[in-house]
């Protein structure tokens, strides 16, 4: 499951949807409607404005700006969120919740970045530091993803991030 509190233009829940749908399928929740991509569907995502009441576990958070500016009064410890490296906001949340964090962005100190980019359109990503979700440890890696042109980074290594973290990477 990946929830996934993004307002404004959407951009970050879009592309998360369509990470999602495209890495096997998914059945999402987009704040106004309910539909499925797949037959079979490997994900669950639900775009929200809140985390209240959350008690479920192994799911991904990835933080977009509805869920930094909630009140944060639940328990999130044991959860995995996926947030932008360069917004102070977002490493205070995380930092403050308690949730082990991936964070994105083409810093040097972040989890997960950009290596290289390649002429075929292709971006090389850098898994930095070994992370544990769901029982499984990942080693730091690099993975070639195809990459469509873009002004923000964080949407893109945070797509990176669901499918690396779900074992769809690759597929």
């Amino acid at each position: 499951m990946v929830i996934c509190g993004d307002c404004g233009q959407r951009k970050l829940s879009q592309e998360i949807i369509d990470t999602c749908c495209n890495s096997g399928g998914a059945v999402v929740f987009d704040g106004e409607k309910l539909f499925q991509s797949g037959d079979d569907p490997f994900f669950l995502v639900l775009c929200l404005n809140s985390l209240s009441d959350l008690n479920i576990r192994n799911c991904l958070i990835v933080l977009g700006k509805a869920l930094i500016g909630m009140k944060n009064d639940i328990d999130l410890s044991g959860y995995v969120c996926i947030l932008d490296g360069e917004n102070r906001d977002s490493i205070d949340f995380a930092c403050s919740s308690g949730m082990t964090s991936v964070g994105c962005s083409m810093n040097g100190h972040d989890t997960l970045t950009v290596s290289a980019f390649g002429e075929d359109g292709k971006a090389v990503v850098a898994l930095r530091r070994c992370i544990s979700f769901s029982g499984r440890e990942i080693e730091p890696c690099e993975f070639s993803v195809p990459m469509k042109q873009t002004d923000n980074i964080y949407p893109f290594l945070a797509g990176c991030a669901v499918t690396l973290l779900s074992g769809t990477a690759g597929d």
